[in-house]
C-alpha cells in the first residue's frame, strides 16, 4: 500500500481542487490532488463558459478544463487518480484512505463538487446502466451525428446541455415539467435562436426501450401524451453536494459551511460543494486558492508551535 505524508490533501480535481493544487505547488507544500476521474470535473460538461476572466467571448467547458489542467501540470501539481473512500482524524492529523493508498495530512481541502439529485422516474436506473440515460453530457458519445436526444429539465444545465448536444450533431428537444423555465435569459435566447423545441408542462413519467432506442412515456398538463422515441436521454433534475467525506468528519447532522473555513481546524471546503446555486468555475477557482492560502497559514502556525 502506498503511504503518503502531506501538508495538504486536496480531494477533487475540478476548478476548485486544481486551483488549490496550483497554490500548493507554488508555495512548496507537500500535496496531492485525489480524483479518480479526468481533471476538470463538471466543467467538462459546460457548453460555453463566458464569465471566466481572460477568455472572451467564451470557451467550451472542456477546453477551459484542459487549459487549467495544463497549467497545473506545468507547475508540477501532483494528481493521484484514486478515490478517497474514508477520512478520519488521528493524533491531530487527517487520515485519508482509498484503494491502494493511505495518506496523512496536516490539512485537507474538500473540493468534491456535487452529485446528480436522485430521480424517481421508473426505468431511469436501468437506462443509466445501459449508458443511454445520462445526468450530464460527459457520458454521451462525442459524435452524436444523426442521434436524437431528449433533455428533461428547466434550468441552466438542461438548456446548456441541449446546446452542447446540438453542437455535436444531435437532434434535440427539451421537456420542461412545469410552466416556468429557470434557465437564464442568454441560454433561453440561444435555444430559441437554435430552434430547439421546448415542450412546457411535459413530464417524463416512465423510461422504457424499443429495439435499440428509448421510449419515453410522457404526460402533458397531467394527462397522458404521445410516447417519445430517442437514442439518449439527459435528466437534468438538479444536483446535490457530494458531502459524504465532510459528514465523516463532522457528523451527519452538521450543516455545510457558508465559506471555505470550517469549524474543524485544518479542514477547508471549496467550490460547488458549498456554493448552492452559485456554481461557477470562477467561484470554485477562487475558493480553491483561498482555501489553500488558509491551509498554508494553518500549517505555518502549527509548525511554529512545534
Amino acid at each position: 500500500m502506498r503511504l503518503l505524508d502531506l501538508d495538504v490533501a486536496i480531494v477533487g480535481a475540478g476548478p476548485g481542487g486544481l486551483a488549490a493544487g496550483v497554490h500548493a505547488a507554488r508555495a512548496g507544500l507537500d500535496h496531492v490532488v485525489f480524483d479518480p476521474g479526468p481533471s476538470g470535473g463538471l466543467l467538462r460538461a459546460a457548453n460555453l463558459v463566458e464569465n471566466y476572466p481572460g477568455y472572451s467571448p467564451g470557451l467550451p467547458g472542456a477546453e477551459l478544463a484542459g487549459a487549467i489542467t495544463r497549467h497545473a501540470d506545468e507547475l508540477g501539481v501532483r494528481h493521484v487518480a484514486a478515490r478517497v473512500e474514508s477520512i478520519s482524524m488521528s493524533s491531530g492529523r487527517f487520515v485519508l484512505r482509498g484503494k491502494g493508498f493511505r495518506a496523512q495530512a496536516r490539512t485537507v481541502i474538500l473540493a468534491t463538487g456535487t452529485r446528480p439529485a436522485a430521480t424517481r422516474v421508473p426505468g431511469a436506473a436501468a437506462a443509466v446502466k445501459k449508458n443511454v440515460c445520462h445526468h450530464d453530457v460527459r457520458t454521451l458519445p462525442k459524435d452524436l451525428s444523426g442521434a436524437t436526444v431528449a433533455v428533461s429539465g428547466s434550468g441552466d444545465a438542461a438548456f446548456d446541455a441541449a446546446l452542447n448536444v446540438m453542437r455535436r450533431g444531435a437532434r434535440v428537444e427539451i421537456y420542461v415539467r412545469t410552466a416556468s423555465i429557470k434557465a437564464n435569459r442568454v441560454l433561453m435566447e440561444r435555444v430559441r435562436e437554435a430552434r430547439i423545441p421546448v415542450n412546457g408542462c411535459t413530464e417524463i413519467e416512465r423510461i422504457g426501450a424499443v429495439a435499440r432506442r428509448l421510449r419515453l412515456k410522457t404526460k402533458h398538463r397531467g394527462k397522458a401524451a404521445l410516447s417519445v422515441k430517442c437514442d439518449h436521454l439527459l435528466l437534468c433534475h438538479g444536483r446535490e453536494p457530494e458531502d459524504a467525506l465532510f459528514r465523516m468528519l463532522v457528523g451527519k447532522g452538521a450543516a455545510l459551511p457558508a465559506d471555505v473555513q470550517t469549524a474543524v481546524r485544518g479542514l477547508f471546503c471549496a467550490g460547488d460543494l458549498i456554493r448552492g446555486s452559485c456554481r461557477y468555475a470562477v467561484v470554485a477557482a477562487a475558493d480553491g486558492t483561498r482555501a489553500c492560502c488558509l491551509a498554508e497559514e494553518h500549517i505555518r502556525r502549527v509548525k511554529g508551535k512545534g
